[in-house]
């Protein structure tokens, strides 16, 4: 069965969803609208399309790409927007033909692995995804640039090994929900790791001090994937979990961070056209 045929509510129901929409509040009104829906199938019915002719609304067979997670696959940094990584790995055809590909951005700025877990995972099982790329854990991360410079050693290590074990299970919970979206069907994740922040100097933090927290939510990540990966081999489901690791193709790099530009804000730490197009390439990779 597919995953839009499992999406569609029977005739009543989508009937019933119609007149609240319209706010229908007459018999007459209600008569019209029960005659246009039967009018529309019977007329959908007789549309059948010649052998080999092109029908680019029926969708049923696309691949279905969803992106999830923070701003980076909301193009934040870019612009326009839709030079953000994600839309790039669409508008190229990455996953499959562009009029071949359902494209869905459930991505939301500011988001911490938590609400891609608790939010956009049930989203995505709504959807259906083929593929999914996810980013998430930066804004985690960012929940110890304050506490770095406040709390004792000793409270800063218990905070971070907090934050990372939030983090790792959050990312594993989803991935397996990915995974167990439709079991018996082949789902691909690719999930991105994060680049290092020149932000040492702007915190009053010796050098290389972002970039070690950064290196351990990057193993947090890798963990949780191959974790999941684990699991879902276990549960004999058709899931391809993969890291595509953006740390790597951004380290030694200059001109990929909004923060590398004057009179940018001090942390202003999102990529710039250039970093979009670097992110997008290192997902290519890891495919």
């Amino acid at each position: 069965m597919s995953r839009i045929t499992m999406n569609l509510r029977r005739p009543e129901e989508r009937t019933a969803q119609l007149l609240l929409t319209f706010h229908v509040t007459t018999e007459v009104d209600v008569m019209r609208t029960v005659l246009h829906l039967l009018f529309a199938a019977a007329l959908g019915s007789c549309l059948v399309p010649g052998a080999g002719a092109e029908v680019p609304w029926v969708f049923e067979d696309d691949t279905r790409y969803l992106v999830m997670g923070d701003s980076l696959g909301a193009g934040y940094g870019a612009m326009p927007q839709t030079k953000g990584y994600a839309y790039r790995l669409y508008q190229n055809g990455t996953f499959d033909k562009l009029k071949s590909t359902l494209f869905n951005n459930a991505s939301v700025i500011g988001v911490r692995s938590t609400e891609v877990f608790l939010h956009q995972l049930p989203q995505a099982q709504v959807f259906g995804p083929d593929v999914v790329t996810l980013t998430a854990g930066g804004n985690d991360l960012r929940l110890l640039f304050d506490l770095i410079t406040t709390l004792p050693p000793e409270k800063f290590v218990e905070a971070l090994q907090e934050v990372v074990t939030t983090l790792a299970s959050n990312i594993g919970n989803t991935l397996f929900g990915l995974c167990y979206i439709t079991p018996d069907e082949p789902i691909s994740v690719y999930v991105g790791n994060l680049y290092s922040l020149p932000i040492d100097d702007e915190l009053g933090l010796p050098a290389g001090t972002i970039d070690d927290l950064v290196q351990e939510v990057n193993a947090a990540i890798a963990a949780a994937v191959a974790q999941a990966q684990a699991a879902a081999d276990v549960a004999e489901l058709n899931c391809d979990l993969a890291i595509a690791d953006i740390y790597n193709a951004f380290y030694g790099r200059t001109g990929l961070l909004l923060i590398e530009r004057q009179g940018a804000e001090p942390f202003q730490i999102h990529p710039t056209n250039a970093g979009h197009k670097v992110i997008a390439d290192a997902f290519k990779q890891a495919m």
